[in-house]
């Protein structure tokens, strides 16, 4: 396969670098980054509180984890909206208090449509199952660039990269997402230092305009290297191999 192949994979997560490891000595991490240029949005001014999650379509078992306390959380604070963007499972298609939005935006624009959709809280729900302890933290990046707090499962990425009541807040079951969602609602202020916090945490070790540079700097070491695997066949052998292993 392609990691028999390679000289070097690059890989977004610690939880993929180990697991590549297993198949190159020369793993490397890149974490994803977002180009601040794009994502420096203002989410949209609106009466009462958004809460909201954005995704593709194979996230029905993440969401299902939070269905019940999203639930609870809209019958606690009638002032509330969920929105639910691109991937509405169908239990949120017809539910009270939800507000499920079926378009969905290409890459140039997609900043800007989350950001019009004025979300005050953003969630990133996962089950801890394997797949997801590999999975990176870019829901926490895209909601963070706009000063959105993130209220995230504990799991993977998120769990290393989130520091719990500082830059997001974690959860590991029904009562924590309650707890958490419910802290933010009724605290404004928490909610814009929370935000801000975080924004300038992807500034600092999320923007690609200083990742990028590292990322040079190690694919010219690699270059200058030179291809490393001495059976791999002699079209591989013709230039440096490299497979990313992205999640």
């Amino acid at each position: 396969g392609q990691m028999d192949i390679s000289d070097a994979v690059v890989t977004t997560t610690p939880a993929l670098k180990a697991l590549y490891g297993q198949y190159s000595d020369n793993v490397f991490l890149a974490p994803n980054s977002l180009d601040f240029r794009a994502w420096d949005k203002t989410p949209a001014k609106h009466s009462g509180i958004r809460v909201g999650w954005v995704g593709g379509g194979n996230h029905y078992g993440d969401l299902e984890l939070v269905r019940g306390a999203i639930r609870r959380v809209l019958d606690k604070y009638p002032e509330v909206k969920f929105y639910c963007l691109h991937g509405v499972p169908d239990f949120w298609k017809n539910e009270p208090g939800v507000v499920p939005v079926n378009e969905w935006a290409t890459t140039d624009v997609y900043p800007g449509w989350i950001a019009k959709h004025g979300f005050d809280i953003g969630i990133a729900p996962l089950r801890d199952n394997f797949f997801n302890r590999g999975k990176s933290n870019l829901r926490y990046l895209e909601y963070s660039s706009m000063g959105i707090p993130t209220v995230a499962s504990n799991v993977g990425n998120f769990k290393e990269t989130l520091t719990h009541g500082h830059t997001g807040l974690l959860c590991d079951n029904e009562e924590d997402w309650v707890r958490n969602l419910s802290s933010l609602i009724e605290d404004a202020e928490l909610r814009k230092r929370m935000g801000g916090l975080a924004r300038r945490d992807c500034l600092t070790r999320f923007n690609v305009d200083k990742n990028a540079k590292a990322y040079l700097r190690q694919l010219r070491t690699l270059v200058k290297q030179g291809p490393t695997l001495e059976e791999a066949p002699p079209e591989a052998n013709e230039s440096l191999q490299l497979a990313a292993g992205n999640c």
